[in-house]
């Protein structure tokens, strides 16, 4: 994963919360880990094309290796619902 203050990290803290390497799960909903463990394709949808009216911007402009990088990221999340 990018390390903090990269584009990738600054990109992704706006509706993710603070950045991931320091803070793995800090400001994360428990909901995206489950998205990405039980809907894999879903959750690569949201990263390629956004969420319109919210604060996740599409990130299609990556590399596909970008995008499958930051999937297998939000697979490591916590899955937990409570």
């Amino acid at each position: 994963m990018s390390a903090p203050g990269t584009p990738l990290m600054i990109l992704c803290s706006a509706c993710a919360g603070r950045f991931w390497p320091t803070q793995p799960s800090a400001g994360l909903s428990p909901a995206l880990g489950w998205v990405g463990q039980n809907r894999p394709a879903q959750a690569l949808h949201k990263i390629i094309n956004g969420v319109p009216g919210a604060d996740m911007l599409s990130l299609r402009f990556l590399p596909e290796q970008s995008l499958a990088d930051l999937l297998a990221y939000v697979q490591t999340l916590d899955a937990s619902v409570e």
